[in-house]
């Protein structure tokens, strides 16, 4: 099985520190996606190439598929055991059971249960912020309730395997450096903007503050212009 280099050195690390029971997080699902995005896969083979336990498996993957984030592809068909769905990053339509092998009718080929995990929701509802529109971490961690740093990394790996890019930035209200907004899909990295430095962002700060005024000092003649009529 092919594998991304970041993958294989991601499954390097995890065989390391797999006794301390190290749970898969943000960036571990990422590259879960990248295994299924490369391949179309069993559960019981991506248990086998992610060495992770078979319950983790079918948990991620049918939490995927449950929330249109994953399809069947195909099923593999072996001599003498039940046909086994494989699985494809993505959403699609599931390819039907087969009914037949060897010009032989196939009993109990049915789809595995649909279950939710509650690791795994997140996860997607992080990858349905940016599928349509530009996202800020800050707007991540808002919506999804996870902490910055979980969030980090797991951009950071999305970032590495060409699921997401930098689509743009955004300029933060008091100033201060520029905030990537990340969007689904491969493309090429937004450039950054310049910080705005001390003396512009006071002359903004200052144009502001005179704007306002003006509105406020045109409010107030009107009003005194309404009096006079009134009067």
């Amino acid at each position: 099985m092919d594998l991304n280099p970041l993958t294989v050195e991601w499954l390097a690390k995890r065989k390391a520190i797999r006794r301390s029971r190290v749970k898969l997080g943000l960036d571990g699902y990422a590259h879960l996606c990248g295994i299924l995005r490369d391949q179309a896969i069993t559960i019981r083979d991506l248990t086998a190439a992610a060495q992770l336990g078979h319950v983790a498996a079918y948990r991620f993957v049918m939490s995927m598929h449950a929330m249109a984030f994953a399809h069947i592809e195909d099923w593999l068909l072996k001599p003498n055991s039940r046909p086994l769905p494989m699985f494809r990053l993505g959403p699609g339509d599931d390819a039907p059971a087969p009914t037949l092998r060897g010009g032989r009718r196939i009993e109990n080929a049915p789809l595995p249960k649909s279950r939710l995990s509650p690791g795994v929701i997140p996860f997607v509802n992080l990858l349905r912020l940016m599928d349509d529109s530009f996202c800020s971490r800050q707007e991540m961690e808002r919506e999804t309730g996870l902490h910055k740093n979980t969030i980090q990394a797991g951009l950071e790996t999305l970032l590495a395997l060409k699921f997401i890019h930098i689509g743009d930035w955004g300029m933060r209200p008091q100033g201060g450096a520029p905030i990537p907004l990340f969007i689904w899909g491969e493309g090429v990295t937004a450039r950054k903007p310049k910080r705005k430095r001390a003396s512009e962002r006071n002359n903004s700060y200052t144009a502001k503050l005179k704007h306002l005024r003006m509105i406020h000092a045109t409010a107030g003649g009107a009003a005194a212009n309404d009096e006079r009529r009134a009067a």
